[in-house]
């Protein structure tokens, strides 16, 4: 969001400026405008024109199931069969706050402090802490950056563009840690923690494309379009299930111990994640650590509502980390690192808040002067439409050969809901720009928003009253170190529950300042219950 200054009475007012062709309504809470397309001939979203009493042609009204939301009165009966308050009861793996955590009996300030409400005084001596703590626990994270041979001849197409090259070469080295910590193995259920478009999924697949018994769930609270999930619906496992299977809901509320896929198989579960933003890393891990299912029949519980009295650890856990200015003292799993190193709930707001000078000035491969594509020498050379993946499996023509050759049938005509199922027109005229805006569609990374790793946007305008004689990089190094004790604690937080943890940098800076990866084995293969 862009920012305009006003002086009033020497004081400087930043007020926030609408995005263009988005909603002009301010959420309070938010500190920002709605970010819902604006309706035709109109400021505001139609949501929100009804709020704001503007005329519509079509009358909206409140929806009677959950008058918080409207609907369009004509549109009333078709809202109604896909109105989340009219799906009836919850899937039993539906938990309500099973992972969300606690205080730890701590009074956490609320509103939550930052950088910008707390003396110089105070934030001089907590950096000097941080960097103490930083000596006497952590020191340096090595570095490994591996691949893996599934995606060579994606990293080395010459028509990616660097924007989408970056993110392969991330895929990569995630899956590359992951072999080398002997997690591409039979017998194995891999479970994505905020998939998104499930694209990492898409990858690790193929990477285990020789392994037996292999299954996948991928979980996201949101709706995505353009799912590589959508490429492995013909896919089954041995028991004649699907091999991937997606589920919408927050980890927050995800009980692992009642999820069907999870109770009925035989099966070492390793969780994954591509930068889980933030608290969203705590909520995976305390899901994944204390939900899982005992045994292997179901029978360990009636209670839907409780956790296992005794979960099984998982098989491994690969997740890139970043977001730390997003994590909340409530979430997070490392209380007890912190506790131990004198750190209140107070400190941890603050630790949170100042992580993201490690990230607010970083420019990476965005200050690169040479913009284009990659020549024939191999340099990479970007422009901004270049971020497109010209993959064979994606391409609209064999698409649809795909398609169409399910069960054989491949003198059958896609159907409608095929054609949508991967964002592609039946229309054959136009069948070269819906295959270019497919792959641009498939290729958008969006695992994370980017915007989230720069911080708050106030603070680092106004990041200048803390100075107190940093310079920019040794601003950008306690950063680092604030980043690494919340990862630290998390660790810890594994150890304690019995799995080998540590902290890799797994990706050059270059190509993301959220370059650190968290890696968790069992000594031995997931426990399994006495038959």
């Amino acid at each position: 969001m862009n920012y305009q200054q006003e002086s009033c009475d020497s004081n400087v007012v930043t007020k926030p400026i609408p995005i263009q062709g988005k909603c002009y309504f301010y959420i309070d809470r938010k500190k920002r405008f709605c970010r819902f397309t604006q309706m035709k001939n109109a400021d505001y979203c139609a949501e929100h024109a009804t709020v704001m009493g503007v005329n519509l042609e079509r009358k909206r009204i409140s929806c009677p199931l959950n008058p918080k939301h409207s609907c369009y009165e004509d549109q009333l009966q078709k809202h109604l069969k896909k109105c989340q308050r009219a799906q009836g009861e919850l899937p039993p793996y539906h938990n309500v706050g099973i992972n969300s955590g606690d205080s730890g009996g701590e009074n956490v300030p609320d509103p939550k402090v930052t950088i910008l409400t707390v003396s110089t005084e105070e934030l001089q001596e907590l950096v000097a802490k941080v960097n103490r703590l930083f000596e006497e626990h952590i020191g340096d994270i090595p570095t490994e950056i591996l691949s893996h041979e599934s995606l060579n001849e994606e990293i080395n197409n010459p028509s990616l563009g660097l924007p989408a090259l970056r993110h392969r070469k991330q895929q990569a080295s995630l899956i590359g840690h992951m072999e080398k910590a002997h997690l591409l193995r039979d017998d194995i259920c891999y479970v994505e923690m905020g998939a998104g478009k499930g694209q990492l999924s898409h990858w690790l697949y193929s990477a285990v494309s020789g392994h037996q018994n292999i299954c996948f769930v991928l979980v996201d609270r949101s709706t995505v379009r353009y799912k590589y999930d959508n490429l492995h619906k013909a896919a089954t496992t041995s028991d004649g299930g699907s091999a991937m299977e997606r589920i919408r809901i927050d980890i927050e509320n995800l009980n692992l111990g009642n999820l069907l896929s999870l109770k009925q198989i035989e099966k070492a579960v390793v969780a994954f994640g591509k930068h889980l933003c933030g608290s969203a890393t705590d909520l995976a891990l305390r899901c994944i650590m204390e939900t899982l299912p005992t045994c292997i029949d179901g029978k360990e519980s009636h209670n839907k509502l409780a956790k296992p009295s005794s979960p099984r650890n998982p098989g491994g856990v690969v997740i890139a980390l970043c977001c730390h200015h997003r994590c909340t003292w409530q979430a997070y799993v490392g209380k007890a690192f912190f506790r131990s190193c004198g750190l209140s709930a107070r400190d941890f707001q603050l630790i949170s808040s100042m992580s993201s000078w490690a990230t607010c000035c970083w420019k990476g491969w965005r200050s690169d002067s040479s913009q284009g594509q990659r020549s024939s020498g191999g340099e990479v050379k970007v422009t901004p439409k270049s971020d497109i993946c010209v993959k064979k499996c994606l391409d609209n023509q064999e698409s649809k050969e795909m398609i169409n050759c399910e069960n054989n049938k491949c003198n059958q005509k896609m159907t409608k809901r095929d054609t949508e199922s991967l964002g592609l027109s039946e229309n054959s005229d136009k069948s070269d720009t819906q295959a270019q805006t497919t792959k641009e569609s498939y290729d958008t990374d969006d695992d994370v928003d980017e915007k989230e790793h720069y911080g708050d946007p106030k603070e680092i305008q106004e990041m200048k009253r803390y100075v107190f004689k940093l310079s920019e990089k040794e601003r950008e190094e306690v950063g680092r170190k604030c980043k690494h004790l919340i990862d630290y604690g998390r660790v810890m937080y594994l150890k304690d529950k019995g799995l080998n943890s540590q902290l890799k940098i797994f990706i050059e800076n270059y190509y993301t300042p959220e370059n650190v990866i968290l890696i968790a084995t069992s000594g031995s293969d997931a426990q399994q219950c006495p038959s």
